[in-house]
């Protein structure tokens, strides 16, 4: 018979090895708070506790503050309660804790998963903060990830989440400190500008130093989501949506484009239609594509007048970037869009105006287009070309200034029976 012998403090050893290759506790076969929260707060202690105490992870767990899916207690992936749960069993205050705890520590859903499924369920209508589940992807791409579980401050994507779990209950007060801008509060606003700068900017200033030192100069005094004015708000909007493209130039100190600067009126066709492309997708898109809208602007088939930004209802180009900066896939989208959504400017207007440059025939004077224009129903959607709409005949106006042939579409009668 073979005997072993164990060396002085050998068993010690032994005993420890045997404990680096337990398994997970066991599981129940189903997710629950209960079992989740006895589980993570017993085997994740001091430093690595994801919450204070057992009762607080049940009053989170059970609200469901961050939108988790229920899941599977095999789940090793996936933001899930199942997923949690599984790693909370194998934790020993490792890193197994961080993905049992809130934010899923880049495992239970990627950080971004987590901060969006988060983002679109608690900050809705009037607190959204993006169009659609793409464009918090992508704001959140740039945000850091080395926060803490649970902290309140300092920009990183774990502050986000906590501020969008708070928001579940609260979103007025919250919705904005989990938004890419971190509302001064998940870092200054000179924190997030240079963060993103860096990431989605990179050769706009030559290192961090020289990006916080420009951006003390900027004012604060703009609104989260400002896509004009001389502010730091303003430029963050435009880092955010950047790709190392014109959107740096607005973002920058001197905002060549003269965006985001004291130095122009930000009324321009391309920080038009990157607002209204980034901000109005989907069910509220304006125009096929980007590339569609400067096309259509810079020809201003609708003759639109230039305006300024804070135009808010008047037929001008600054009217529309003004509601293009307030969109979020809702009413701004059609106030931003060709016809003005009768908000830039009266339908009427902006069919008039048109007429008038293009079909000068058609009618004898402005009053008379207004008149008749009075009677056109306004039920079609943009960029329709046919129905008995005003919406069909302004698309058609449009069109009558490189074809007059749409002259006959866009009238009152509309001869060819294009707008009937």
């Amino acid at each position: 018979m073979r005997i072993l012998h164990f060396l002085p403090g050998s068993t010690f050893a032994f005993a420890l090895a045997l404990s680096a290759a337990c398994p997970p506790a066991e599981q129940s076969a189903t997710p629950d708070c209960a079992t989740y929260c006895a589980t993570v707060t017993a085997r994740c202690t001091e430093s690595m506790a994801q919450y204070e105490s057992e009762a607080a992870c049940n009053e989170y767990c059970t609200g469901n503050a961050i939108t988790w899916g229920v899941g599977t207690t095999a789940d090793a992936a996936g933001n899930t309660l199942g997923c949690r749960q599984y790693h909370a069993g194998a934790a020993g205050n490792d890193e197994h804790c961080l993905h049992a705890g809130p934010t899923g520590g880049g495992v239970c859903g990627s950080y971004c998963d987590v901060y969006c499924d988060a983002a679109m369920a608690n900050c809705a209508d009037g607190n959204a903060l993006y169009g659609d589940r793409d464009a918090c992807i992508a704001a959140c791409a740039a945000m850091p990830t080395n926060g803490d579980v649970n902290a309140s401050g300092g920009d990183s994507v774990q502050c986000r989440v906590y501020h969008l779990g708070a928001a579940k209950t609260d979103p007025a007060g919250h919705c904005a400190h989990g938004s890419q801008s971190g509302g001064d509060v998940c870092g200054t606003w000179c924190q997030v500008y240079c963060d993103i700068m860096d990431v989605n900017c990179p050769n706009e200033y030559s290192g961090a130093a020289a990006c916080d030192t420009a951006c003390g100069a900027f004012a604060e005094d703009g609104q989260i989501g400002d896509a004009s004015g001389d502010t730091v708000q303003c430029r963050i909007f435009h880092a955010g949506v950047a790709n190392n493209d014109d959107h740096c130039n607005h973002a920058s100190a001197d905002s060549t484009a003269d965006t985001c600067s004291g130095g122009g009126s930000g009324v321009t066709c391309a920080d038009y239609c990157a607002t209204v492309s980034d901000n109005c997708t989907g069910g509220s898109l304006q125009y096929a594509t980007e590339q569609a809208c400067l096309e259509f602007c810079n020809s201003n088939p609708l003759n639109w007048g230039t305006g300024t930004v804070d135009d808010t209802d008047v037929n001008t180009l600054g009217c529309r970037i003004y509601h293009a900066g307030a969109a979020n896939n809702d009413d701004h989208c059609d106030h931003a869009g060709p016809t003005g959504g009768g908000a830039c400017g009266s339908y009427c207007d902006v069919y008039c105006a048109a007429m008038s440059c293009y079909c000068p025939a058609e009618y004898a004077n402005t009053a008379a287009c207004t008149t008749a224009c009075t009677a056109f129903p306004a039920t079609g959607d943009v960029n329709d070309a046919d129905g008995n709409t005003v919406q069909c005949r302004i698309y058609h106006a449009g069109f009558a200034k490189t074809d007059a042939s749409h002259c006959d579409h866009a009238d009152e009668d509309s001869a060819t029976g294009t707008c009937l």
